[in-house]
């Protein structure tokens, strides 16, 4: 489809990292008229005060949670394409919550019924999906078979088999976008964006390992003008693909990266090939076992992540269709930690 001023957007999720921005330029490209923002109802006083300012533009907004959905006498607005983003994305936390990953897709799409005939969804799904058995090597592809370790990802990708499975039932077309991590402003609390430089500005010792695991990144700004052209792009029906900036880097070169954005110091730690691998290999074990806690085997799984190439994804497949332009990590970090106060060394 070729977007105009006559296209309509329904976006779920939309007080969220991503959907705020999205909204945001959904709005300054198409005018509020064309933009309906979906919002849960127990919101941060930050999403509060987004939602806020959506109303103010006289954005059409529907505040439910898609858990209630099935018993809600809520009308389906008009739409030529939904993103949909709303999910629960707290890998360290195991809550009930996370049934809107599933459920509340598989409601989301049964409240829209026949109105998404025709119609495309845009539905932004998660490297964390793509576990792989025994030691990660090299990039992940599309051909990549998934065996997720948290709930997360096993949540999000039975919710993108519902959608591939609903779509020639209710006749929509789809694009499922596997995220990797996200940079911009306004990064989650807690997440590792929030946590690295915390931990660097107290010298911990885990901020000073040369960890060898290979990341991907994406700038914010480069993932909403995805986001955006994703449906204008024929070739892009009912297809999956990997995001990344392609720049890959190491966790360890990561973390040099933050602490010269912030100008913390990093007094590095080498450890030898031999040893990762043994802690990579405890880690594996641990990230699988289904004999100790929740909160240990999501920590044993993100240490294997940094050891090994356990995010590190190719999106060549996308590259060759949009042939986007993606920012560097540098100056993605600069955007992310322009509004941090300035650091103090003692």
């Amino acid at each position: 489809m070729i977007a105009d001023n006559t296209t309509r957007f329904l976006i779920t999720g939309s007080t969220g990292f991503v959907g705020r921005q999205l909204v945001a330029q959904l709005i300054a490209k198409y005018g509020p008229a064309a933009v309906t923002a979906m919002a849960n109802v127990h919101l941060e006083p930050k999403e509060e005060s987004f939602l806020h300012a959506f109303k103010k533009q006289a954005v059409h907004v529907i505040q439910c949670n898609l858990l209630d959905l099935p018993n809600l006498d809520i009308s389906v607005p008009s739409f030529d394409v939904i993103y949909h983003l709303a999910a629960y994305v707290e890998t360290e936390k195991a809550r009930p919550e996370i049934a809107v990953n599933t459920e509340g897709t598989k409601n989301l799409l049964s409240w829209l019924g026949r109105s998404l005939s025709g119609k495309r969804l845009v539905y932004t799904g998660t490297l964390a999906t793509m576990d792989r058995r025994g030691r990660p090597v090299g990039p992940m592809s599309e051909s990549t078979l998934c065996f997720p370790k948290t709930p997360y990802g096993r949540t999000k990708l039975e919710a993108e088999q519902i959608i591939q499975a609903q779509s020639s039932h209710l006749n929509f077309d789809y694009t499922i976008l596997r995220l990797c991590t996200i940079l911009g402003l306004d990064f989650r609390s807690g997440g590792m964006f929030d946590v690295f430089p915390q931990l660097l500005q107290k010298k911990s010792l885990a901020t000073r390992l040369n960890w060898p695991g290979r990341t991907s990144l994406l700038c914010l700004s480069d993932l909403i003008e995805i986001l955006i052209a994703v449906p204008q792009f024929p070739q892009t029906r009912n297809e999956l693909y990997l995001i990344s900036n392609g720049e890959n880097p190491t966790f360890d070169q990561l973390l040099d990266q933050i602490a010269h954005t912030l100008n913390l110091e990093r007094e590095r730690i080498a450890l030898p090939r031999w040893l990762w691998e043994t802690v990579g290999m405890v880690a594996l074990l641990g990230s699988s076992s289904a004999f100790i806690p929740h909160s240990l085997r999501t920590f044993c799984w993100r240490v294997s992540l940094m050891v090994y190439d356990g995010i590190y994804a190719d999106s060549s497949k996308l590259n060759a269709v949009l042939k986007p332009s993606y920012r560097s990590l540098e100056s993605g970090l600069r955007e992310a930690y322009a509004a941090l106060p300035p650091v103090h060394h003692t």
